[in-house]
């Protein structure tokens, strides 16, 4: 599986080296591929130039959020959940990371048991990011 991302990363690379049009696409695939790799470093890089190409897009808030976390970068990463929650409040997968954000950074209960509450108010989705 690992062959299959250094593949996809390989590809990704030369379409943005080509002046692919769909840059913001291939910046969220990249860094998909990156956190799949568990590469958080790259894959906030890619995930941050996904943001300043759509800022509105709440997909690449989030995986800049996640990609922030697990490199312990908490207060980048709830600028990034916040953002993505500004633009889609009802994502419950949205809201179940910023109640894990809250408990990594400083076992802020209180504000997990408000995420969580409103994680419940939303669709159910599978949290697959």
């Amino acid at each position: 599986m690992k062959e299959d991302y250094d593949k996809a990363e390989s590809f990704l690379i030369e379409a943005l080296k080509l002046g692919h049009p769909e840059k913001f696409k291939i910046y969220l695939q990249l860094g998909k591929c990156y956190q799949k790799r568990e590469l958080w470093g790259n894959a906030k890089a890619c995930l941050t130039r996904a943001c300043e190409v759509d800022p509105k897009s709440p997909i690449s808030w989030l995986g800049l959020g996640i990609a922030c976390m697990k490199r312990k970068d908490y207060k980048d990463s709830e600028i990034a959940l916040t953002q993505a929650n500004i633009y889609d409040y009802k994502n419950s997968t949205i809201w179940g990371y910023l109640a894990i954000l809250a408990i990594q950074d400083g076992g802020q209960t209180e504000k997990a048991n408000q995420a969580l509450r409103e994680m419940l108010k939303c669709p159910v989705e599978e949290m697959n990011s």
